[in-house]
């Protein structure tokens, strides 16, 4: 199926202050009930969002950022909004270059983070099968975590999974952690989200577009949420320490202090691995 991510902190930002939300669906609701009022968006000043009744400008600023997508010119009844969260890391340490043998039976450039040089803790959710193996980034606010992933997941799915597991009974941990190099570039149809009511005007359509980079260094997420609107009114543990190494599909999600959900999810598939060929590691 291929690699996935998504973040709903930018369809928040984008819809919070627009008026009273009226769900049309089952997630809708869920979405509304469960994050809408926890969005925690004063955390998270990497938001930015903008409102047009021309594509153009939203597109101009779609191309400035660094995206792909773009936004169709608007009819008389319709403007669009744009909500971007972008978001440079650098980890504790610069990491050593591996090669993984993953069980694919293919090799890829990978990174060992040492635990004597990042914070690395680890934990077992009551709702996942696998070690979570997160560690802080030089914000000092933001973590990296990573776990086996049971099963594909996609869109809302993926995020409401991911967010359920994210506290656990902490266990003995790893002496470091490797993980695959990653470059991932998606765009998701946010279907779930069509026909939702917000204040005065109706969602008609829903994009988000995202990216994945993530190295030795550190790591880069930017995400871009696309929405163009319809006005109904007027327009408005292991015994002997070892390494915990992915080799496998995985989830990955980013979580910041005081913020009470994922700042962006993610199901890494092999796709999105770089290859050991495409770099010199050892």
């Amino acid at each position: 199926m291929g690699s996935y991510a998504v973040s709903l902190y930018p369809v928040l930002k984008a819809i919070k202050d627009m008026g009273e939300i009226t769900p049309t669906n089952d997630k809708q609701t869920k979405f509304v009930e469960k994050y809408l009022a926890f969005g925690d968006l004063e955390n998270v000043p990497e938001l930015q969002v903008w409102v047009s009744l021309d594509a153009e400008e939203l597109n101009q600023k779609l191309v400035g950022h660094g995206f792909q997508s773009r936004f169709s010119p608007f009819s008389s009844d319709q403007f669009g909004i744009l909500s971007l969260l972008e978001i440079a890391l650098q980890w504790l340490h610069a990491g050593e270059s591996r090669v993984i043998n993953a069980q694919n039976n293919r090799k890829y450039s990978g990174v060992h983070l040492d635990e004597a040089d990042t914070s690395i803790s680890v934990y077992r959710s009551w709702q996942h099968s696998h070690d979570v193996v997160s560690w802080r980034t030089k914000d000092d606010l933001t973590m990296v975590s990573v776990s086996f992933a049971d099963r594909p997941l996609l869109g809302f799915a993926l995020f409401d999974y991911v967010a359920s597991i994210m506290v656990g009974r902490s266990i003995i941990g790893y002496s470091g952690v490797i993980f695959p190099c990653v470059s991932l570039h998606c765009t998701e149809n946010m279907q779930w989200l069509v026909n939702m009511q917000v204040g005065y005007n109706r969602v008609a359509q829903a994009t988000q577009e995202n990216i994945i980079k993530m190295d030795e260094h550190g790591m880069e997420v930017k995400s871009a949420t696309e929405m163009v609107m319809v006005a109904m009114s007027a327009v408005a543990v292991p015994v002997v320490p070892q390494a915990y190494i992915i080799d496998r599909p995985f989830y990955l999600w980013l979580s910041r202090v005081d913020c009470s959900f994922p700042l962006m999810v993610a199901y890494i598939d092999y796709n999105s691995w770089i290859g050991a060929d495409k770099r010199d590691v050892e």
